[in-house]
C-alpha cells in the first residue's frame, strides 16, 4: 500500500516539475488547469491512501517493518460496512445491523481531513491506533492542501477566505487563483507548495506503515 503511493507521489512529483518546465510555452489557461488538476489529483491519492490504511489496519494486516497488526474482534470487516460505522458514528447516529446494506461511498467521510481521520480511528481504534494517530497529527499542512482544493474545486469569496488562515505560511503577496497558491513557495522550506505538500503526504504515509 505504502509503496503504490510512494509510486504516486514520484509521478506527481515528475508531473509538477514538467508543468513548471512548460510554464512559459503555454498559454496561462493551460498552466492553471495543469496545476489544479494535479492539485486534485493529489488530493484523491491522499484521500485513498487514508481510506485503505484504516480499513486494512481494522482488517488486520502487516506494516513495513512485517510486523502483524491484529484485526479488530467485529464479525463484519468489510470496507463497505467500516465505512458506514465511521459515517455514521460522524454523523452521531448509531448503526444499525443491516445499515451497510444501502450504504454507498458517496456517504463516506472525506477520509483526507486530518480532523475526520483521527475522528474514525479513535472511533474504529484499530491496533495500531497509537501509531497513526501520531501519523496523522503530526503536521496542519495538510489542511492547506484541503483548503486550496476546495478553492480550486468551488472558486469563490468563501473558499478564498478560508484560505487566508494559512496564506502567511507561504511566500505570497496577492492570491487570485488556486494556482497563485500552488506555486508560492514555503517559507520554512523554500519549496514550491505543491512540491512541499507531496513530499508530507508521503512523510505521513511512510510513519503510518512503518
Amino acid at each position: 500500500m505504502y509503496l503504490d503511493f510512494e509510486k504516486k507521489c514520484e509521478k506527481l512529483t515528475n508531473r509538477a516539475n514538467k508543468i513548471l518546465v512548460n510554464k512559459h510555452s503555454i498559454q496561462e489557461w493551460e498552466f492553471n488547469y495543469l496545476s489544479e488538476n494535479l492539485l486534485s489529483d493529489l488530493w484523491q491519492a491522499w484521500c485513498l491512501f487514508c481510506k485503505k490504511i484504516l480499513i486494512l489496519s481494522c482488517q488486520g494486516t502487516k506494516d513495513r517493518n512485517n510486523l502483524q497488526i491484529p484485526k479488530l474482534s467485529s464479525p463484519d470487516l468489510s470496507t463497505l460496512r467500516l465505512s458506514y460505522e465511521v459515517s455514521a458514528n460522524k454523523s452521531h447516529r448509531n448503526p444499525t445491523a443491516n445499515g451497510h446494506l444501502s450504504y454507498k461511498s458517496a456517504y463516506d467521510i472525506t477520509w483526507g481531513d486530518t480532523s475526520k481521520l483521527i475522528d474514525a480511528i479513535n472511533f474504529l481504534s484499530p491496533h495500531n491506533h497509537n501509531t497513526l494517530i501520531t501519523a496523522f497529527g503530526s503536521t496542519a499542512i495538510i489542511n492547506d492542501i484541503q483548503l486550496t482544493r476546495n478553492f480550486s474545486a468551488h472558486k469563490n469569496k468563501d473558499t478564498l477566505t478560508n484560505c487566508r488562515g494559512f496564506l502567511l505560511s507561504y511566500n505570497l503577496t496577492n492570491v487570485k487563483s488556486p494556482t497563485d497558491i500552488i506555486w508560492s513557495t514555503h517559507n520554512d522550506t523554500g519549496e514550491f507548495a505543491i512540491l512541499c505538500w507531496i513530499f508530507y503526504c508521503q512523510l505521513i504515509a511512510d510513519n503510518a506503515t512503518s
